[in-house]
């Protein structure tokens, strides 16, 4: 294979990224869009109520980063050690030509246990987020909606007691 470890790690690390970023993006999107296009002319939203949403979705972005860093921080200890192995291989050049071929094969072989546990890795995590992104985006309107028309209700029982 001539992927090297880094450009994969560097790849399933933007892969996360992106689908992370995509997932917040649609779910601000979800809150702006409802609060701003389904309000009736008669119940505008508070500017509170606006800077609440946007302050809670900020504070579920960082803690998504938050995450991210913690998995890039494994990732790069992954790449050390597998530089160090490499830096071993290397020293021992002195070898026989069987004996560095089964080094090799034994490296080879590691090497593919990584990448596959990264590949997974990455792969599970970029699916979480893409599928936590379409509930959010799904449900986002809906439980607003709802709230929407729950205080509306509440209002309209006041004015009647009125």
């Amino acid at each position: 294979m001539n992927i090297s470890i880094e450009k994969l790690g560097r790849a399933s690390t933007l892969a996360t990224i992106l689908f992370a970023f995509i997932s917040i993006v649609a779910t601000i999107a979800a809150i702006l869009s409802s609060n701003t296009l389904d309000s009736p002319p008669y119940a505008p939203i508070e500017l509170t109520d606006r800077i609440d949403a946007v302050s809670n979705s900020l504070i579920d972005v960082s803690a998504e980063l938050s995450i991210i860093q913690w998995e890039l921080e494994q990732r790069i200890e992954i790449v050390e050690e597998l530089r160090g192995e490499a830096e071993q291989a290397e020293a021992m050049i002195d070898l026989t030509s069987e004996q560095v071929a089964a080094i090799r094969n034994m490296l080879n072989a590691e090497l593919e246990r990584n990448e596959a546990r990264n590949f997974w890795a990455t792969f599970f995590t970029s699916f979480f987020f893409l599928i936590l992104g379409s509930a959010v985006t799904f449900l986002a309107p809906r439980v607003i909606d709802k709230l929407k028309n729950s205080k509306d209700h509440k209002d309209k029982l006041q004015d009647k007691e009125d």
